[in-house]
């Protein structure tokens, strides 16, 4: 059973780079019996995507894994940017 989407999100900051929301953008609404049960959000900053009825553990920034925190969105900081896929046709 999912939790309120409502109830989970939106006094948080974006888990992986820490922007606000005003940054943020719904992606997506998942319903259950006519009732939204999660939302996805994107960080317009980062480009993170996740969803809002993840455990509270991987929303908060500060109990996050350090690897998996961004301190900084400059990408001259990240040597090994992976590119994008290409589409073969």
């Amino acid at each position: 059973m999912y939790r309120k989407a409502e109830e989970n999100i939106m006094s948080l900051d974006c888990p992986r780079c820490g922007a606000n929301q005003q940054l943020f953008r719904l992606e997506h609404k998942g319903y259950e019996n006519n009732t939204i049960c999660w939302n996805v959000y994107h960080c317009g900053q980062c480009s993170y995507t996740w969803r809002d009825t993840e455990d509270k553990k991987l929303l908060d920034r500060a109990s996050r894994a350090r690897w998996s925190i961004m301190q900084t969105t400059d990408p001259t900081c990240y040597p090994h940017n992976i590119p994008p896929p290409t589409n073969k046709e």
